[in-house]
C-alpha cells in the first residue's frame, strides 16, 4: 500500500471512531443533509450511513478493534437535478494489540463531488481546481471579465472563502464558504434605444395656416400624455 494513503490513528483496540470525509457541490450552496453515503463492511453488509453538513463534511461512526477491517464508502443519492458522483473509495484500517491504528486509502482519500444541472443552458460557471498542501484559510475573489459589448454587468464579484483543515491523521479537507452568498453573475442586455417619429397632417377651412398655431397630444394606453407637438411646415 502507498504510504502516502496511510495515516497514524491513535486510538484503542476496542472504540468507536469518526471518520471525516468531505463533499464539494458545483452550481449551488450546500445547506446539510441533502445528500446521504453508505459505508460497507468487506462482504458488502450497511455498516452505517451518514449525509453532508453545510460545510461539506460527512462523518461516519466506526467501531474499530484489533486485527484488519475494510470497508467500501460510496454516495447513495444525491437530490433531482444533481448527478452523483460515481465512485467507490476502499478504506482499510489496521489496528495492532498496543491500540495504534493504521488506515490506508488505496484509491486516495474519499472526496466527493456533485454537480447541480443547469436549468439554463450554457449556464455553469466552473474553474479548475486547486491543490492546498497545508492547512490555513484562503481567501479569493471571483470576478467576471467585461462582458461583450451590448452587455453589462449587473453583479459581477463574489468572494471565496476555503477553509482547509487537518483531520488529525494527517490527511487534509477543504470546506468552501461565500460570505457574499452563492455566486450567480447576471447580466442585462444593454438594448440601443429606438425612435419612432409619428407624424400627422392640419388643414384649415375659411383661413390660412400659420405655423404652429395648432397643438397635438400623445398619450399612452393608460390617458398619460407622452409627447406634444405643434403643426410646421412641411420639409
Amino acid at each position: 500500500m502507498n504510504d502516502n494513503n496511510r495515516a497514524m490513528l491513535p486510538v484503542a483496540s476496542d472504540v468507536f471512531y469518526t471518520l471525516k470525509l468531505t463533499k464539494n457541490a458545483i452550481g449551488a450552496k450546500l445547506v446539510g443533509g441533502e445528500f446521504t453515503f453508505a459505508l460497507y463492511s468487506e462482504i458488502g453488509a450497511l455498516v452505517a450511513t451518514a449525509t453532508n453538513d453545510a460545510t461539506g463534511i460527512i462523518a461516519f461512526s466506526i467501531h474499530l478493534f484489533e486485527g484488519i477491517q475494510i470497508f467500501t464508502v460510496r454516495e447513495l443519492s444525491a437530490p433531482e437535478g444533481w448527478i452523483r458522483d460515481p465512485k467507490v473509495y476502499r478504506i482499510y484500517f489496521l489496528a495492532d494489540a498496543f491500540g495504534q491504528v493504521q488506515a490506508y486509502f488505496p484509491d486516495g482519500l474519499p472526496g466527493f463531488k456533485n454537480t447541480l444541472i443547469p436549468q439554463i443552458p450554457c449556464s455553469l460557471v466552473q474553474f479548475g481546481g486547486l491543490t492546498f498542501s497545508t492547512p490555513g484559510i484562503f481567501e479569493y475573489t471571483m470576478r467576471e471579465f467585461p462582458p461583450p459589448e451590448g452587455w453589462k454587468v449587473q453583479q459581477g464579484e463574489y468572494r471565496v472563502v476555503i477553509t482547509v483543515r487537518d483531520d488529525g491523521s494527517g490527511n487534509l479537507f477543504a470546506t468552501l464558504n461565500y460570505p457574499d452568498g452563492y455566486p450567480g453573475f447576471v447580466n442585462a442586455r444593454a438594448f440601443v434605444p429606438a425612435q419612432v417619429i409619428f407624424s400627422a397632417t392640419k388643414t384649415t377651412v375659411g383661413a390660412p395656416l400659420e405655423c404652429g398655431a395648432f397643438q397635438f397630444g400623445l398619450y399612452d394606453q393608460a390617458g398619460s400624455l407622452v409627447a406634444t407637438a405643434v403643426n410646421g411646415a412641411n420639409p
